[in-house]
């Protein structure tokens, strides 16, 4: 029908045409025959025939004309005046045809209308033949179009769709917190990028609910402890096996503030996690804070009978949260003395280049599973696997001592010290306007 409707256009304007190009002739003949009508003929094909001239005809028979002819060659066509009135020419105003007019002007003033009637449907067998072929092609067209989409369908479609299947099923089953997941990461596709991050993903989140159920496992453990502690001393009191005395007290007040150090960490490190620690930077003498640090653990290492050994370079300016850098020091100059042999050493390095300072805190034995270094800062995560812990703490400091040293755009590392047990670097950038100062 489009095709139909489009060849039906395509006659009417191939009609237009020749109906301007007649009228250019007609409005010539019109102007030499005195702007009169009289005597402009159309013939049967639709061409016009002029006019006799005025001018006197030369002596001798009349030349010969061919004969006019009988055939159609184009639609009936007419010529009508300018009052609408027939000129010459056939009218034809049947259903089956349709009207295409041409003004004729001369002179910007209207002098008549040429119009023409071809049929509504193609009627010469050119036109019907080249219309069934296209109709042919067409219904071809449509068949083997049919058949690709078919074949497309079954055969293409399917191995397109199931990269998106096996993705639907694979967070399926991490919704169902099934993380073992089995996916093609092999494709150098953008599905394989896609079933790439979802295996990073699946293994993210298998590795989060372990360290979650080793977190839940570890703090009942480091909870029971003091409370089964404090629990037996007081049913000891209780059944008057044990006396209420200053010692007791003191046993209590231990417990108790091993419970109190453990809540204070898993606060310090829940604020740590959601990014809730407050800093107060300002310009501050690390190396100060250093000297301070060593000078109040001196009564504990001593105790310990660990021997010290101190290298530290004067006005060192950093900017940064005294407070926060101090709890920092105090945690792993405390570390080094709990977990280190008596009787030992501790060796302390502090020095600075132009960028940023290194602070060195080395202890001798015993040292560090290889495997172990970087679990160091894991919270709860204990060296001895036994829970036969030689510290007072829960495993939550170096945690906490890595989230403020980060927040300070520095870093810090734990690997085996040359003296036998452990080392811990830390290392931040200085405050150049301290120095000048």
């Amino acid at each position: 029908m489009s095709f139909e409707s489009g060849f039906n256009k395509f006659i009417v304007g191939q009609e237009e045409k020749r109906l301007e190009h007649l009228s250019a002739r007609l409005v010539n003949d019109f102007v030499t025959n005195g702007n009169r009508w009289d005597g402009i003929v159309l013939n049967n094909d639709g061409s016009r025939r002029a006019p006799p001239s005025r001018r006197m005809a030369p002596p001798g028979p009349p030349p010969h004309r061919a004969p006019l002819r009988s055939v159609a060659l184009h639609p009936p066509t007419a010529i009508f005046d300018a009052n609408g009135s027939i000129v010459s020419g056939v009218v034809d105003t049947s259903d089956e045809h349709i009207e295409v007019s041409v003004v004729l002007r001369y002179q910007e003033e209207t002098i008549g209308t040429l119009r023409s009637y071809p049929p509504k449907t193609p009627s010469s067998n050119l036109e019907t033949t080249f219309l069934s072929e296209q109709h042919s092609a067409f219904m071809m067209i449509g068949v083997v179009s049919l058949a690709i989409s078919l074949l497309i369908a079954l055969l293409v479609i399917p191995k397109m769709l199931a990269p998106f299947k096996e993705v639907l099923s694979t967070v399926k089953n991490l919704t169902a917190r099934n993380y073992d997941v089995n996916i093609d990461t092999q494709r150098k596709d953008e599905f394989g990028d896609l079933m790439t991050h979802i295996h990073a993903l699946a293994v993210a989140l298998k590795k989060h609910e372990r360290t979650q159920k080793q977190w839940l496992a570890d703090i009942s453990h480091e909870l029971r402890t003091p409370l089964s502690i404090l629990k037996g001393e007081i049913e000891l009191v209780q059944a008057g096996a044990r006396q209420m005395n200053d010692a007791q007290l003191a046993s209590f007040d231990q417990e108790v503030n091993r419970l109190s150090r453990l809540v204070d960490d898993l606060y310090q490190l829940s604020l740590a996690d959601n990014d809730g620690l407050h800093f107060d930077f300002t310009s501050i003498d690390f190396s100060e804070l250093v000297t301070t640090a060593l000078d109040t653990v001196a009564v504990k290492r001593e105790d310990k009978r660990l021997t010290l050994t101190a290298t530290i370079t004067p006005t060192i300016g950093v900017k940064g949260d005294a407070q926060r850098l101090s709890q920092v020091l105090l945690n792993i100059l405390l570390n080094a003395i709990e977990y280190t042999d008596s009787p030992g050493h501790i060796m302390v390095l502090l020095g600075a280049d132009e960028k940023s300072l290194t602070l060195e805190i080395h202890d001798s034995a015993p040292g560090v599973q290889p495997d172990h270094y970087e679990r160091l800062f894991d919270p709860l995560f204990r060296e001895d696997a036994s829970r036969q812990a030689r510290a007072e703490g829960a495993g939550l400091g170096l945690a906490i001592c890595r989230t403020i040293v980060d927040a300070h755009s520095g870093s810090i590392i734990a690997a085996p010290s040359y003296l036998g047990g452990l080392q811990v670097k830390i290392i931040l950038p200085i405050d150049k306007r301290h120095l000048n100062s």
